[in-house]
């Protein structure tokens, strides 16, 4: 079975459409967008909450089971690479809201 790549508009098989809402074949989608955007807001957010004053950070790591973790002792929070870039801007903020809360806790 083929798709159609709507930027492109080459047909290419299904197993090389990603998961994203307009069908983009994986030559032609580019993640840099929505990880820069996630990483803009997560300082930001970090930032007005006080955690970078704190000594907190921001990472990006591998996770293909969870869109954010936060790691206390080390004072950080990631975002998963692989995860992101299949969300809204809302589920982002969400994820990075939600991981704050954690760290706002245990600081």
């Amino acid at each position: 079975m083929k798709y159609e790549c709507s930027s492109c508009r080459v047909a290419v098989p299904l197993k090389s459409i990603t998961k994203m809402p307009d069908q983009v074949c994986r030559e032609c989608y580019n993640p840099a967008p929505a990880l820069w955007l996630a990483e803009v807001l997560a300082v930001a957010e970090m930032g007005r909450c006080g955690l970078i004053r704190k000594g907190w950070k921001f990472r990006f790591d591998s996770a293909q089971r969870r869109s954010g973790c936060c790691y206390p002792n080390r004072r950080r929070i990631s975002l998963s690479r692989l995860l992101v870039p299949s969300l809204t801007p809302d589920e982002i903020l969400d994820t990075i809201h939600h991981e704050i809360a954690h760290a706002r806790r245990r600081t």
